[in-house]
């Protein structure tokens, strides 16, 4: 499990969640909608793909360095009002998943929106 500041641990499980509808797929990996089973609060799972060999001879087996880093810069900036919030991180099946705060949309899409007229107002401090 990871450690972070407050003296807690990370590493639930895939149990721990439903999963629902794929939202989105990068170069690294999934994201789908889930529930927390605890709670019924909605989270996103960010399913990281594990190196492959295969695919990438150039690369050592195992977790892609970009997910330990964004595991990292999420912990350090976990108390900013606008980063999303890291809510949890464990392994299954060969797989490392980042359980993350849920948004509605993301910033790429309010970006390239060209209905959505950001002001001054909408920018926090």
């Amino acid at each position: 499990s990871i450690m972070i500041e407050n003296g807690g641990e990370l590493g639930g499980s895939l149990s721990s969640y439903t999963k629902g509808i794929k939202l989105g797929e990068g170069t690294w990996g999934h994201v789908f909608e889930a529930t927390r089973r605890l709670d019924g609060s909605k989270v996103a799972i960010k399913r990281i793909k594990p190196i492959n060999r295969a695919t990438d001879p150039h690369l050592p087996p195992g977790v892609n360095f970009t997910a330990i880093r964004e595991i990292k810069y999420l912990k350090e900036l976990k108390d900013s009002i606008n980063i999303i919030e890291l809510i949890d991180v464990f392994i299954s099946e060969g797989v490392l998943h980042l359980v993350l705060e849920f948004c509605s949309t993301d910033m790429e899409k309010v970006i390239r929106d060209k209905t959505i007229f950001l002001e001054k107002s909408h920018c926090k401090r």
